[in-house]
């Protein structure tokens, strides 16, 4: 075991309470970190008390909320840009007046400038990416001759840094293209709270509450998240009026899911905004296959999303659009269909909607994708280049 090290955490997510699948990712991280016996700072937007959460969690919390920030802001672009810009000074400050022994910046929104202290101060520096965030805007208005600019700027950030994690091997050769050296690159997956997303500890009273609640008793599709106009609405829209035999639970929010939630006026769907963290699996363990109708697009070639492992981690088989990350590492597994069109899709659905809970997928979440083991590959490599054996 090295000797305990001193660590500032950053995020342009709030730390606490969680939104989402990303921020429970930040916050696994930092619990590891405890757990392993270093001290942690956190830097993160902040919108309630830090006292507790710091008594909670065993750390330190030092709030960095210039004004208000979650994914569902508007202006969310502009708005990020001039939060990361003021986050790096304030890191900077950070770092010269204190003694840390490693930086770790979730996404390369507020490690542009990040890299560059790396010459001029003591700390060790490493970034993790889960997603490339200027490649969203590929699905705007904005010119693609700009995005291509700005993605290949976001691909280039971690070229500086000592380390980088990221969740796929397409990610890695994405940055490997861009310049980044490939021995720095650790694909570490991404992963999910298989203590919440535990089928066993949810009671056949809570399936049955749900399912009053949802007025269906079988055949249930289930899809949750944050749906924006680029993730293929119109596909989903086919599916649900496409399969009568089907009934669809759509958990969610966003420009999208308030679009599709317009447009589709039918008997076999229940739409539910969006519900606290910790009350989705109740609802997964409720559903009997989880979808996953996106459109591909770069970004969601790049990555593993988290609501495909929360699907499995509960046991339920996953249908999904052909996303090159999801196919490549899950298309193998009996428990997960890709499909290339909105008829392979139904008939996938259809056929896995009658499938038993697949025990195979929980135990392979809890070996090699929960939060856990996730975070346990980060720290050996925090640990490895902070404090590195002679």
């Amino acid at each position: 075991m090295v000797s305990p090290l001193k660590i500032l955490f950053c995020s342009h997510e709030q730390f606490y309470p969680l939104t989402g699948g990303g921020t429970a990712g930040s916050l696994a991280i930092v619990r590891k970190m405890v757990q392993r016996g270093h001290d942690v700072t956190v830097m993160t937007p902040l919108y309630t008390e830090k006292e507790p959460l710091e008594d909670k969690f065993g750390v330190k919390i030092e709030p960095f909320s210039p004004f208000y920030m979650h994914r569902n802001i508007s202006l969310r672009g502009p708005k990020y840009l001039i939060y990361g810009a003021l986050y790096s000074a304030a890191l900077l400050k950070k770092v010269l007046q204190r003694d840390f022994d490693m930086v770790f910046i979730k996404h390369g929104l507020i490690g542009a400038l990040a890299g560059l202290f790396k010459g001029f101060t003591k700390p060790k520096y490493a970034i993790s990416y889960t997603d490339f965030l200027s490649a969203f805007l590929y699905e705007t208005n904005y010119p693609h001759w700009i995005v291509d600019l700005m993605l290949s700027f976001e691909r280039r950030i971690p070229k500086p840094f000592d380390r980088v994690f990221v969740i796929t091997p397409k990610m890695k050769k994405e940055m490997v293209k861009s310049g980044v050296d490939q021995g720095r690159i650790i694909v570490t997956y991404d992963g999910v709270d298989t203590e919440v997303f535990d089928p066993e500890k949810v009671s056949p009273s809570q399936i049955s509450k749900v399912k009053d609640e949802i007025g269906f008793d079988e055949n249930i599709v289930m899809f949750h998240g944050t749906i924006e106009p680029f993730h293929g609405i119109e596909m989903m829209k086919k599916i649900i009026q496409k399969n009568k035999d089907l009934n669809f639970l759509i958990i969610g929010g966003g420009r999208g899911y308030e679009k599709l939630k317009k447009s589709v006026d039918s008997k076999n769907v229940r739409f539910k905004d969006f519900v606290p963290y910790h009350e989705i699996p109740r609802y997964i363990a409720a559903s009997n296959v989880g979808m996953i109708p996106y459109k591909p697009n770069y970004n969601l070639n790049c990555v593993l999303t988290l609501k495909l492992l929360e699907y499995l981690s509960m046991g339920n088989p996953v249908v999904s659009t052909n996303l090159e990350s999801i196919s490549d590492i899950f298309s193998a597994y009996p428990f997960v269909r890709i499909s290339k069109d909105t008829n392979e899709f139904s008939n996938n659905l259809l056929e896995l909607v009658k499938m038993e809970k697949s025990l195979d997928a929980v135990t392979l979440i809890r070996e090699s994708y929960s939060w856990d083991t996730v975070t346990a590959r980060i720290c050996e490599k925090v640990e490895e280049l902070a404090s590195p054996i002679p």
